[in-house]
């Protein structure tokens, strides 16, 4: 380039000095907090009791008064945003914290006095009590309604019998039992109450203390209130939004809400006698569900909104002179309808299957065994299976097979309960997405029925291959029902 200069631009730039490399290296004393473990487990009134102990990489003693000591209560569960809380400068802890139920993450800081340096120590404290997480059981003991407790917390796996007495709880329960469920009221971490419904009402108790939350009883909520009777109903949880309640031949949902609405067994303004059996949508805060009217024998279709249903016509299904066993909505293909009908005077057993659009999908007879003596019924959500039960024989039906395979035979003992669980946190945690697609199941011994009920969970194998037990619990009543208690 003309004018200009060839030597190397570094030699006018200090930065380019060589490197004499004359540096010292000190190891410092590193406090390190140990005896500290990564959980805690505390039921409510106990004593939370720590007492770490410290060691350094120079120092072969440590004098703990050369240190001062900061426990803080962090982020509880559910929140967010919350600067973590001092509550104790003492070495040890050996103390009762008042504390919400969840998981929360603490803190524990020791800082060396003379030089300022410290070290943090991070665990998790799970603050719990006996029906923190785990199955309500619902039980038929001699007539009368009784909530036992399976916690299964971090592998608890305790029974407690009669949980709402063992919490404590202000309340009684009288009644036939016949349905137990845990239900959302919003979409925040408090938004969960506890309904189990007997032949005398339902009740309404809180999700932590199980103390009465009579406000939201049944005859608080319905806006028909002169129901007394019970005993021909249904209440389960059709998805992570909404409850349905059969009741006196009248149906009712209660999505997100505290009160039911009125009843929507109603086509052009006038009142049809319901099926126990509801299929309800699960995506929706206005769901939609398949009635089937028990004065005409026919499908109905209730399109989320308004108190009317319409008629659904299916030239492929012949329902005159049927009579409905079972229906169900699941997640199945996407979502479809499950329906088992039974002719009247040939006894014959059919299975429909639509969707909740009104749309026909297949009508076909079940041959399977013992098939009109069915008592139970449950639909696998994975692969579409029927499962049916008759004494202490399960079946599974496939309907692209048309067959039907004897899945257990529990020889003396009754089943008494099938059902796939419905719960509301399955996109929060993977074991909640599994559970709902195992089999819950319930059987006792008819000969000895006290203290013989037995709840057990499978998973259901692709192919039709044997369910596979994955666990199960003794020492019940007559297991009518079972719900999950799910955590954030």
């Amino acid at each position: 380039m003309d004018g200009a200069s060839t030597k190397p631009q570094c030699e006018d730039l200090q930065s380019c000095q060589k490197d004499l490399g004359s540096y010292a290296y000190y190891s410092i004393d590193e406090l390190q907090i140990n005896d500290v473990d990564s959980l805690y487990i505390v039921n409510e009134g106990e004593k939370l009791i720590i007492k770490p102990q410290l060691s350094s990489t120079m120092q072969n003693k440590i004098d703990p008064s050369d240190y001062t000591f900061e426990w803080f209560i962090g982020i509880e569960s559910g929140t967010q945003g919350i600067a973590p809380r001092f509550f104790s400068n003492t070495i040890n802890l050996d103390t009762v914290l008042d504390l919400s139920l969840g998981e929360i993450e603490m803190y524990l800081r020791v800082t060396d006095k003379k030089s300022g340096i410290f070290a943090l120590k991070t665990f998790k404290l799970a603050m719990t009590n006996q029906g923190y997480e785990g199955w309500l059981v619902l039980n038929d003991d001699d007539g009368n309604a009784r909530i036992d407790m399976v916690n299964v917390y971090k592998g608890n796996n305790r029974v407690y019998t009669d949980i709402i007495n063992e919490m404590g709880g202000n309340f009684a329960i009288n009644g036939r039992p016949i349905a137990i469920v845990t239900a959302r009221t919003n979409d925040v971490y408090e938004g969960f109450l506890n309904y189990v419904l007997t032949n005398e009402g339902g009740y309404a108790f809180n999700y932590d203390n199980f103390n009465s939350e009579a406000t939201y009883d049944f005859k608080n909520t319905l806006p028909n209130t002169s129901f007394n009777d019970f005993s021909d109903s249904r209440l389960e949880a059709a998805g992570p939004m909404f409850e349905v309640l059969h009741t006196n031949g009248s149906v009712f949902l209660k999505p997100y809400a505290y009160e039911f609405r009125p009843a929507i067994n109603r086509v052009n303004e006038q009142t049809f006698r319901a099926s126990p059996f509801v299929a309800a949508s699960d995506k929706s805060y206005q769901p939609i569900c398949i009635l089937f009217n028990q004065d005409n024998n026919a499908f109905y279709r209730y399109p989320g909104t308004g108190i009317n249903c319409f008629p659904l016509l299916f030239p492929e299904i012949d329902t005159n002179q049927k009579k409905l066993l079972y229906m169900t909505y699941t997640k199945y293909n996407g979502g479809e309808v499950f329906a088992v009908l039974q002719d009247s005077i040939t006894q014959k057993v059919f299975l429909a299957r639509m969707l909740l659009s009104g749309q026909f999908l297949s009508f076909d007879e079940i041959t399977g065994e013992s098939i009109t003596k069915a008592e139970n019924f449950a639909v696998s959500p994975t692969f579409g299976y029927l499962f049916y039960s008759v004494k202490g024989r399960l079946y599974e039906f496939d309907f692209s097979n048309k067959k039907t395979y004897k899945m257990l035979d529990l020889s003396d003992k009754q089943i008494t309960m099938l059902k796939f669980p419905k719960l509301h946190l399955t996109g929060l945690k993977d074991q909640y997405m599994q559970m709902q697609y195992d089999l819950a199941l319930a059987s006792h011994d008819v000969k000895v029925p006290r203290k013989s009920g037995e709840f057990s969970v499978y998973t259901v194998p692709s192919i039709n291959r044997p369910i596979q037990l994955q666990s199960s619990f003794r020492g019940f009543e007559k297991v009518v029902d079972v719900a999950y208690k799910e955590r954030f």
